[in-house]
């Protein structure tokens, strides 16, 4: 079975500057011996060309598909899956590191087909920055 990678892209624009990052990935089914632990029977894995994400990238990324463990789960039917993780790609500019948690949730939402509600954002605050809500 050939599996196929697929992009999300994340924007959020609700002050004088947004977010943008892509996310390239794909789901394999099978358990993740080597990979980060997610949930039950989920898994994360670094697949970029250089294994270059540190392990907050990855803890980061993993939080955005938390709240998903079970609704992945159902739509696969119980079995294990694990997310690779092919590429991030962002302009420094455009980008703010808590948001590849919501990045992650909505590729996730759109691989697996999910209904799922939205993340919050807000922006403001002393440090001008998003603040993002997972559900």
């Amino acid at each position: 079975m050939k599996v196929v990678s697929s992009v999300y892209t994340y924007r959020v624009l609700k002050s004088s500057w947004g977010v943008a990052i892509d996310v390239d990935a794909e789901v394999r089914e099978g358990a993740g011996r080597d990979a980060l632990s997610v949930g039950p029977g989920l898994w994360l894995r670094d697949a970029t060309a250089r294994q270059q994400l540190s392990p907050a990238v990855l803890q980061m990324l993993a939080l955005g598909l938390r709240p998903l463990v079970t609704p992945i789960r159902r739509v696969t039917g119980g079995r294990e899956q694990v997310v690779e993780v092919r590429a991030l790609q962002y302009n420094d500019c455009d980008f703010q590191f808590e948001a590849l948690a919501p990045a992650m949730y909505g590729w996730a939402v759109a691989e697996f087909g999910l209904t799922a509600p939205q993340v919050e954002v807000a922006f403001g605050g002393r440090e001008r920055r998003y603040v993002f809500t997972l559900p």
